[in-house]
């Protein structure tokens, strides 16, 4: 419990002489990690598991994530992640859909900790990886984006996207930079077969800047359509809207850590099709995936010039039932 104290404070010279006695009263605040403890909270996702917590002073915490796999009470740590943001989230994937105890507790850069919160009996939501074998980039809309051959033809291609090549260059990523195409512009990808998708995963460029910069995806949208030729008009009826994206920094920091750089490149950034006012119903079949980029990280937006680069893309779900 914290409460009022007073002091008594004196000031020392060199020749050791004390000041006159200053009387102060201090009231000790509670420590970040303790005072967020008791927000925190953990669910299910498609393959994985979200924590939350409010940290209402946006200080420097380190949320670790453990897990009991035996359910005998003895846990094992998955990953700690370093959380700044008023409203913190982490996500843990790439688990199956079995029940599981999980847990999670606080730590301040000064070594405090808060108590362990359990979290029991938690189900990851089943997903598949969706293989990218029948994926082809759909050239039938007219008002989609051609590929950008400035520099060299083909190189930088939409099909780079799914080529299962985290390419560490210029060569093997989706690049546009064309002076004559403007944000907001789409491109779109017939998967092959029908999906529900629950989760997409964007792999930020890995050359240069690396994660959450230059041309890494900041603000874009997706849409689907399960039509064997869906028209061009994005707001006709042949297109539903999935999901309505924004990148973060995950660690909540103004600049990105190199720890929020691998992942943006490494683990790849996760986006979750759920349902919410701008998207009531994501979960429909779709064959026709159609992305609408609206940003990137270099601050260029809504009717500026494109430059974009995306070096993978990975995508999840169940395959429809049509």
């Amino acid at each position: 419990m914290l409460v009022l104290a007073a002091l008594v404070l004196y000031g020392s010279g060199r020749n050791e002489k004390e000041s006159e006695a200053v009387r102060v009263t201090v009231s000790p605040q509670m420590p970040s990690v303790m005072a967020t403890f008791s927000s925190v909270t953990l669910s299910a996702v498609s393959g994985g598991v979200r924590g939350e917590f409010r940290n209402g002073h946006a200080s420097g915490l380190m949320a670790v994530l453990l897990i009991d796999t035996a359910r005998n009470g003895q846990l094992t740590p998955l990953r700690a992640y370093a959380c700044n943001h008023q409203d913190s989230t982490f996500v843990f994937t790439g688990l199956e859909p079995v029940e599981t105890d999980f847990a999670v507790c606080l730590q301040d850069r000064y070594g405090n900790r808060s108590d362990t919160a359990w979290f029991r009996g938690i189900t990851p939501l089943y997903e598949e990886k969706i293989e990218t074998d029948k994926w082809t980039w759909y050239q039938s809309l007219p008002s989609d984006v051609l590929i950008w051959t400035e520099m060299s033809s083909g190189i930088y291609a939409p099909w780079t996207m799914w080529d299962n090549n985290l390419a560490a260059g210029w060569a093997g990523v989706y690049v546009n930079n064309q002076s004559d195409v403007f944000f907001p512009f789409t491109l779109t990808v017939s998967l092959g077969d029908s999906y529900i998708l629950s989760r997409i995963v964007i792999h930020h460029w890995r050359f240069a800047e690396g994660g959450f910069a230059g041309g890494a995806l900041k603000s874009f949208q997706i849409y689907g359509s399960n039509l064997d030729r869906p028209g061009d008009d994005l707001f006709g009826g042949d297109w539903q809207l999935l999901g309505d994206f924004e990148s973060e920094i995950p660690s909540g920091n103004a600049e990105p850590t190199q720890a929020d750089k691998d992942i943006g490149v490494f683990d790849g950034e996760n986006f979750f099709f759920e349902a919410n006012d701008i998207a009531p119903n994501p979960f429909v079949p779709t064959k026709f995936m159609r992305f609408r980029y609206r940003g990137t990280w270099n601050g260029r937006g809504i009717g500026d010039a494109v430059y974009v680069a995306v070096a993978e893309v990975r995508l999840f779900g169940q395959k429809a039932n049509n």
